[in-house]
C-alpha cells in the first residue's frame, strides 16, 4: 500500500510540476512576444526621412519614454553597428558589447529579431537580456536596428520565475539548448555551463537532446530529484525545476519506518513458536530416515514394523517398504533377461549378410536422393574402365541441360555438346586434374538444343581415390534464369524508387533490427552533410549523434517491437539554426517478424513557426500589441480567482476615446489607429507591470488592478490616466487633443461573476459619459 500511495503521490506532484513549468514557458514566451511586437510597432512609426538624423531619432525615442515601463533601456544602431540613439544617455556606453557579440549584425543580415543571452550591461553593470527589431526603409533594405534591453533579473520578467520555490529548497532555472545558464536562483551560477556547476545527470542530457516532461534522477550528489523541462518557443531556451524526493516523499518515508518496526518485532515472536511446533511435528522422520538408510546398505534384510502409525508419516512409511519389495521382484527379472539376450547373441545371423542389404538400400536411397535434388548433379569418370565417360546425370539435369540421360551416361563431351560447349568443358576438366580443387563457375549463359537460352552458375569438386589421383569430378549446377529476371527487374525498381525519393523534400530511410541504415534518399546528404553512401550500413547512434539518438531510441525500440511511431523532434543545423521534424517510423513485417522499420521525416519548420505566431496573435491586438479579448477574458478569470484566494481587493476600469468617430472622420483610418496606438502607450504607463491592460474593440479598454485599497489606487490611476491624456498627441503632422472617459467598478466581496464586473464597469462608463466626458465615475 506505501509503495501504491507513493507511486500515485509520484506520478500527481510529477503532473502538477509540468503544468505549472508549462505556464511559466507560455508566460515568458508572451512576455517576449509582446516586447517583441512593442519594438515592431515602436520600428514601423519611424519616419524615413529621419534613418540618417541621430538628433531626430534620439528625440524620437524620447517621445516615447512610456516603453520604458516595459524595456529598461531603447537604443538604436545604425547599419555599421553604430549607436546613433540612446533614450537613457548614459555616460558610458562604448563599445557596447551588443555590438561585439554580433546581434545587431545578425538582425541586419536575416531581417528578423533576434533574443539574446543575457550579458553585463556595461552601462549599468547589470545583466540584461537584448531583443532587436529591423528598420528598413521602402525598398525593403534594412537600414537601422531597434534594440530593448530587459533587466533579467526583474521580478515580472525572467527573475520571477527564479525566485519561485517548490517546497522548502526545490528550485526553478532557465538554460540554453546548449547548457549555458541564463537564470538561477544562484546569481553566480548565470552564463556558467550546466555541464560544469550540474555535475553528471543523464536528465539534463535528455533534456537538452528535446525532452519534455518530468523524471526522477540523481543530481551528480547521489541525491534523487524529481526533474521536470519545458522548451520555450520564442528563443528554444529550457525552462527547468527541480524538488528533492526527500523532501517530497518525507511522509511516506516515516510510515515505511514505523511498519518495517512493526514487521521485525512480529516476525521474532512468530518465528520462535514456529520452530517449537515443527521440532515436535517432524520427530516421526527421524525414525523413518533410520529404516530408509538401513534399506539402502541391504533391501533384502530391511525390516517391517508390525503396525504403522495413523497419519501421513505412518502412509509414508507404509508406500516406502511396499517400493522395497517391488525393488527386489525387478532385480529378478533383470537377471533373468540378462540369461536370454546371451543366449540370443549365439544365434545370431551373418554379419555379411546384413552389411550386403544395407548397401542395395543405400544406394537406391542415394539415387532417388539425387534425381529429385532441384539443381543439376552429374559425375565424370576418370577411372581406367570409364575414362573421359558421363556416370551419373539426375532428373534435373534432363530438364535445364536439354539432354536425356541415355543421351548422356556412358558418353565423353565431344559425343554429347555441340564443338564449342565441349571443348569449353575439356579445359575445365583439363584445369581440374592439373590442379584438383574446387572451382566455382559464376553467372555464365547456357542455350539449350531447343533454342532457349539459360543462365547457370556452376561448381566442380574433385573425387579422389585410394592412391590419391582424380577419379570423378562432381559437378552440381543451378539454373539461376528466374532469379536473374527477378534481380535486373529489382535493379529497375530500385532505380525507379530512388529516383522519386531523392526528389522528395523529406527524409526517407530503412533501418534493420540492428539499428543500421540499409537505405535512405540523397536529402540526407544535406542534412547530416554526408553521402547516402556513407551512410548505409551505419547505425543509428552513428548518424544522428549521441544528443539525436537520445531522443529517438525508445521510439526506434518500439518500431522494431512492431509499433508505428509518430513524433515531433528538433534538430540542430551547424549554422546554429533550428529545425522541427515530423516523424514517423513504419514496422516492416516479414514472415511474421519484424525485419527493420521505414522512416519518413518530414521538415515542419514553418508549420510550427506560423503555429507559434498564431498563438501568439491569438491573445494579442495586433494594432496596438497589447492584450485582446480573448487574453482578457483569461487574465479577468484568474484576477478573481486570485483575489478570492488571498482577500485582496481587485477592480475593472473601463475606457473609451471621446469623440473618437469624429477622429476618424477628420484624419481617417490611419490617424484613427495612430491615436489607439498612442493611447495604449500612455494607457501601459499610467499602470503597474502587475496590472493588465487590454483593448477589446474599436476605442474600448480595459484595465485591471489588484491591491488592499482599490477605492484609493483606481482614484489615483485615473488621474494619472487623465493626466498623461492632456498632452497632445503628434499625428500625421498635427496635434490632436485627445480625452477619455473611466467607468470604474470594485468587486464586491464573494463575487466571481466576470461578465457581471463587466457590465457594472461599463455602466460605470455611461455614467461618465453621461456627466460630460473627460471624468470617471465609480460603482462599489
Amino acid at each position: 500500500m506505501l509503495l501504491l500511495a507513493e507511486r500515485g503521490m509520484k506520478e500527481i506532484i510529477s503532473a502538477q510540476q509540468f503544468s505549472w513549468l508549462t505556464r511559466a514557458a507560455d508566460e515568458i514566451d508572451l512576455q517576449f512576444s509582446s516586447r517583441q511586437a512593442r519594438l515592431q510597432f515602436l520600428s514601423a512609426g519611424i519616419p524615413q526621412d529621419s534613418f540618417d538624423d541621430p538628433s531626430r531619432l534620439q528625440r524620437y525615442l524620447e517621445q516615447h519614454a512610456s516603453l520604458q515601463s516595459q524595456f529598461d533601456d531603447l537604443l538604436i544602431f545604425d547599419a555599421r553597428g553604430k549607436l546613433v540613439a540612446d533614450l537613457n544617455r548614459p555616460k558610458v556606453r562604448d563599445g557596447i558589447d551588443l555590438v561585439k557579440l554580433g546581434y545587431v549584425n545578425q538582425t541586419l543580415r536575416t531581417q528578423r529579431g533576434v533574443i539574446s543571452l543575457p550579458l553585463r550591461d556595461p552601462a549599468t553593470q547589470t545583466l540584461v537580456v537584448a531583443q532587436t527589431h529591423p528598420i528598413v526603409d521602402g525598398k525593403g533594405l534594412s537600414r537601422l536596428v531597434m534594440m530593448g534591453l530587459v533587466n533579467s533579473e526583474r521580478n515580472d520578467f525572467l527573475g520571477k520565475w527564479t525566485h519561485m520555490k517548490s517546497g522548502r529548497v526545490g528550485h526553478c532555472y532557465i538554460v540554453t539548448s546548449d547548457g549555458t545558464i541564463v537564470a538561477h536562483p544562484d546569481p553566480s551560477r548565470v552564463l556558467q555551463h550546466m555541464a560544469v556547476t550540474a555535475g553528471r545527470n543523464p536528465a539534463l542530457a535528455r533534456a537538452f537532446a528535446g525532452f519534455e516532461g518530468s523524471i526522477e534522477a540523481g543530481d551528480g550528489a547521489n541525491a534523487n530529484e524529481l526533474l521536470s523541462f519545458k522548451r520555450l518557443q520564442s528563443t528554444n531556451w529550457i525552462i527547468g525545476a527541480a524538488s528533492p524526493d526527500a523532501e517530497i516523499f518525507a511522509p511516506i518515508a516515516r510510515l515505511e519506518r514505523q511498519a518495517m518496526l512493526a514487521g521485525t518485532v512480529l516476525a521474532l515472536v512468530v518465528g520462535s513458536l514456529a520452530w517449537w511446533i515443527t521440532r515436535r511435528q517432524i520427530a516421526p522422520l527421524h525414525a523413518l530416515h533410520g529404516r530408509i538408510l538401513a534399506a539402502i546398505d541391504n533391501p533384502a534384510r530391511a525390516a517391517v514394523p508390525p503396525h504403522y502409525r495413523k497419519d501421513a508419516i505412518g502412509d509414508l512409511a507404509q508406500v516406502f517398504d511396499h517400493l522395497v519389495r517391488e525393488q527386489l521382484l525387478a532385480r529378478g527379472k533383470i537377471d533373468s533377461s540378462e540369461a536370454e539376450l546371451r543366449a540370443a547373441a549365439i544365434r545370431n545371423t551373418s554379419a555379411r549378410e546384413r552389411e550386403e542389404m544395407d548397401l542395395r538400400h543405400s544406394r537406391a536411397f542415394l539415387q532417388t536422393l539425387i534425381d529429385h535434388l532441384p539443381v543439376v548433379v552429374f559425375a565424370k569418370s576418370f577411372r581406367p574402365d570409364s575414362h573421359d565417360q558421363l556416370v551419373v546425370w539426375n532428373k534435373t539435369a534432363e530438364t535445364v541441360m536439354g539432354y536425356p540421360a541415355d543421351q548422356v551416361i556412358g558418353k565423353s563431351n565431344r559425343e554429347i555438346f555441340p564443338p564449342k560447349v565441349a571443348a569449353t568443358l575439356n579445359e575445365l576438366d583439363r584445369q581440374m586434374l592439373a590442379e584438383p580443387k574446387v572451382t566455382l563457375i559464376p553467372e555464365f549463359p547456357y542455350r539449350r538444343p531447343d533454342g532457349v537460352m539459360a543462365y547457370l552458375q556452376s561448381i566442380s569438386v574433385p573425387l579422389f581415390g585410394e592412391k590419391g589421383e582424380v577419379e570423378y569430378i562432381l559437378g552440381i549446377v543451378e539454373d539461376v534464369t528466374a532469379r536473374r529476371k527477378q534481380e535486373q527487374e529489382l535493379l529497375i525498381s530500385e532505380r525507379w524508387l530512388r529516383s522519386i525519393t531523392d526528389n522528395l523534400p523529406a527524409l526517407i530511410a530503412y533501418v534493420d533490427q540492428e539499428e543500421r541504415y540499409r537505405f535512405c534518399n540523397s536529402y540526407y546528404e544535406t542534412t547530416f552533410n554526408s553521402e547516402p553512401g556513407k551512410v548505409i550500413g551505419r547505425t543509428a547512434r552513428d548518424v544522428l549523434g549521441e544528443r539525436g539518438y537520445a531522443l529517438a531510441a525508445s521510439r526506434i525500440a518500439a518500431a522494431l517491437k512492431g509499433e508505428r511511431v509518430t513524433f515531433e523532434r528538433e534538430h540542430q543545423e551547424p549554422e546554429g539554426n533550428t529545425r522541427h521534424w515530423r516523424v514517423e517510423y513504419i514496422p516492416d513485417r516479414q514472415d511474421g517478424k519484424i525485419a527493420g522499420f521505414y522512416a519518413m521525416v518530414l521538415d515542419i519548420t514553418e508549420l510550427k513557426q506560423v503555429e507559434h505566431q498564431l498563438r501568439t496573435f491569438a491573445r494579442l491586438d495586433t494594432l496596438t500589441g497589447l492584450a485582446n479579448r480573448h487574453h482578457f477574458n483569461e487574465k479577468l478569470t484568474e484576477a478573481i480567482a486570485r483575489t478570492k484566494r488571498s482577500g485582496a481587493q481587485m477592480a475593472l476600469l473601463y475606457l473609451d476615446i471621446d469623440h473618437f468617430k469624429s477622429i476618424n472622420d477628420s484624419l481617417g483610418h490611419h490617424g484613427g489607429d495612430a491615436v489607439l496606438r498612442e493611447f495604449s502607450q500612455r494607457l501601459t504607463a499610467c499602470i503597474r507591470q502587475s496590472d493588465t491592460v487590454a483593448r477589446l474593440a474599436g476605442d474600448e479598454f480595459v484595465i485591471i488592478l489588484e491591491g488592499r485599497d482599490m477605492a484609493a489606487e483606481t482614484v489615483f490611476v485615473a488621474e494619472k490616466i487623465m493626466h498623461y491624456m492632456k498632452r497632445g498627441f503628434a499625428i500625421l503632422g498635427t496635434v490632436r487633443a485627445v480625452t477619455t472617459s473611466i467607468g470604474i467598478a470594485i468587486r464586491r466581496e464573494g463575487e466571481v461573476d466576470a461578465e457581471a464586473l463587466l457590465r457594472r464597469a461599463d455602466e460605470a462608463l455611461y455614467d461618465a459619459k453621461s456627466a460630460g466626458r473627460q471624468t470617471f465615475k465609480i460603482i462599489f
